[in-house]
């Protein structure tokens, strides 16, 4: 990868928007889940720890579609116990 990604799409169109900015205080990224946009601070001028940053990002973006795949088809708590299948006597 030579340079990151403008936007891109995880599966069932749950697009995502990279921009470079002001990531808040104290963080050189940020994850936002209403705009679904991961900001990387503007001072980052290394790649290597832009992709960094943006990698981590991405797992917040992650585990957000897994919860917006999951309240799609009727899971409450993709994270939660899963009920053991009852033990046939």
């Amino acid at each position: 990868m030579k340079r990151l990604p403008r936007s891109f799409d995880l599966p069932g169109g749950y697009g995502i928007t990279v921009v470079r900015g002001d990531a808040g205080l104290d963080t050189w990224g940020a994850w936002d889940p209403d705009t679904r946009t991961i900001t990387l601070d503007r001072t980052l001028k290394n790649l290597a720890q832009a992709r960094y940053i943006f990698l981590h990002e991405m797992e917040h973006a992650f585990t957000d579609w897994k919860k917006w795949v999951a309240a799609m088809v009727g899971i409450e708590n993709p994270d939660g116990p899963v009920d053991e299948p009852a033990e046939e006597a």
